[in-house]
């Protein structure tokens, strides 16, 4: 009895091992037959349009001076001074596939209309992946210009004078949030990107900013922002005080706050993310 027991368990287990191999080898000859169909189908082709990203470029830089303005905040003589810029300082070069002036145009037309990447990739006829590759090293390019650009002007000269100091027209800072929006639509709203991505969105704009101001100080946005009665989007109205106490300790004292707000913030998020 006993015999027969062991003899009908050892018949159960073989069997069982005969059936996870029958299993095994199915699972192994689909997956191959997954993998021959994948490979043997005829992939159809997504980004086909006959006008190219770099047609667009050169149609927009030969057309008529507002098409370019419109796009990408900024005249034709002001872009292509960008690019030298950039190229110069070796901060951006030409890729294997994508030029240096189509590569800072999809990272404008990314930062003036805060356009998701299939619409980019749509409209400039390459992947995804190759748009947002771009749009990545041309800001980190951008940020190489700050340190030149985002910077105190005239330090140590004679200070402004008073009817200067006094005339709300000249606190350009009250209205440069307004410009910064109005000129970079990314800006109205969080854009979905890591916080390494992040966080040189607002300084790539800032470097745009003071750029096309350095290059162009007739820009016609800048000239309806030197409106004084002008209100910007969001602002409550009539003007903000420009009696402001900016003595030294005065200034320390916002200085200290502002710090403290933002350990708060970095304790905040860093708490969130564990």
């Amino acid at each position: 009895m006993d015999n027969n027991n062991r003899s009908d368990s050892s018949y159960s287990e073989s069997n069982l091992e005969a059936e996870e191999l029958e299993l095994e080898a199915l699972e192994l000859a689909m997956a191959l037959r997954r993998v021959e169909y994948y490979q043997n189908r005829n992939k159809m082709p997504c980004y086909t349009c006959g006008l190219t990203g770099y047609a667009f470029i050169q149609e927009l830089i030969n057309g008529h001076p507002d098409r370019m303005y419109n796009m990408f905040r900024m005249d034709t003589p002001v872009f292509l001074n960008l690019c030298q810029t950039l190229e110069q300082s070796q901060l951006l070069e030409d890729d294997k596939h994508v030029t240096l002036i189509e590569a800072v145009v999809i990272c404008l037309y990314i930062l003036s209309h805060g356009a998701v990447m299939r619409v980019v990739a749509e409209r400039f006829q390459w992947s995804k992946d190759t748009i947002y590759r771009q749009f990545k090293r041309v800001l980190k390019g951008l940020c190489g210009l700050a340190p030149h650009i985002i910077r105190e002007q005239n330090r140590g000269q004679q200070p402004p004078l008073p009817e200067i100091r006094d005339k709300p027209k000249f606190y350009p800072y009250f209205k440069c949030f307004g410009v910064l929006k109005a000129c970079f639509a990314i800006l109205k709203h969080m854009p979905n990107y890591r916080l390494p991505r992040q966080h040189l969105i607002p300084i790539a704009c800032c470097v745009l900013h003071n750029f096309i101001q350095s290059q162009s100080r007739g820009d016609r946005m800048f000239r309806e922002y030197e409106n004084v009665d002008m209100l910007i989007d969001g602002e409550a109205e009539g003007r903000p005080n420009p009696n402001i106490d900016l003595s030294p300790s005065n200034v320390a004292l916002m200085s200290n706050v502002r710090d403290e707000i933002a350990k708060k913030m970095w304790r905040d998020c860093s708490h969130n993310k564990r």
